[in-house]
C-alpha cells in the first residue's frame, strides 16, 4: 500500500460492510462474520476508542461464542486496555474455542490459523507476566506456560521464529522447550 491507502480501503470496506448489515437477509453466522470484519477493520483503522472496541468485541463474542476470530480478536483488542492475566485468559479461551472449531462440521469462513495465533497471543501474555510478576512462584508458572503456549503453537503450524523469539529471555533457565 502507499500511504494513506490502507486505512482508505479499510473505510471503504467498513462502508460496504454497514451497508450489508443495513439488509435484513442472510444468516445469523453470516451477519456476525460481516460484525466481525467490520470490527476488526475498525480496529485497524482506529475509528473507534480502544474502550469502544472492547465494548463492541465483548457484545459480538455473547453473539458469536463458537468463532475462533471473534475469540482471537477480542482478546487482541484487550491487549491495549485490560489488565495482562485477564489478556492472557481470554488469549487461552481464543485457543479452546479454535481447538473446538477445528472439530465442528461447519463454520463459514473461519481461519483456522486462530488456533497457532492464539498460543501466540498467550505465550506474548505469559512471557510478560513472567517477566513483571514480583512473586517468584507465580513467575515461574507463567514460564512454564509460555514453554507450553510456544510448544503447542510450534506444532500447529505457527511460523518458528514467531515463536522461538519468545524463548530468548528464558533460554539460560534449565528447562527448555
Amino acid at each position: 500500500f502507499r500511504p494513506g491507502e490502507k486505512i482508505t480501503y479499510a473505510m471503504e470496506a467498513m462502508s460496504l460492510y454497514l451497508r450489508r448489515l443495513a439488509l435484513p437477509t442472510g444468516s445469523e453466522a453470516e451477519r456476525n462474520f460481516i460484525k466481525y470484519r467490520y470490527l476488526d477493520d475498525a480496529r485497524l483503522t482506529g475509528v473507534y476508542s480502544d474502550e469502544e472496541l472492547l465494548a463492541r468485541a465483548i457484545k459480538l463474542r455473547q453473539d458469536d461464542p463458537h468463532r475462533p476470530d471473534v475469540a482471537l480478536l477480542l482478546a487482541t483488542i484487550a491487549m491495549k486496555v485490560q489488565p495482562l492475566r485477564h489478556v492472557y485468559a481470554l488469549a487461552c479461551e481464543a485457543a479452546e474455542v479454535a481447538f473446538a472449531a477445528q472439530k465442528l462440521p461447519s463454520l463459514s469462513q473461519v481461519s483456522m490459523d486462530c488456533f497457532w495465533r492464539a498460543h501466540h497471543l498467550a505465550a506474548v501474555a505469559a512471557k510478560q507476566l513472567s517477566i513483571k510478576l514480583s512473586d517468584t512462584e507465580a513467575r515461574e508458572k507463567f514460564t512454564e506456560q509460555l514453554r507450553q503456549h510456544v510448544a503447542v503453537g510450534l506444532e500447529a503450524g505457527g511460523p518458528k521464529f514467531a515463536f522461538e523469539t519468545l524463548l530468548e529471555t528464558i533460554a539460560e533457565s534449565p528447562q527448555t522447550v
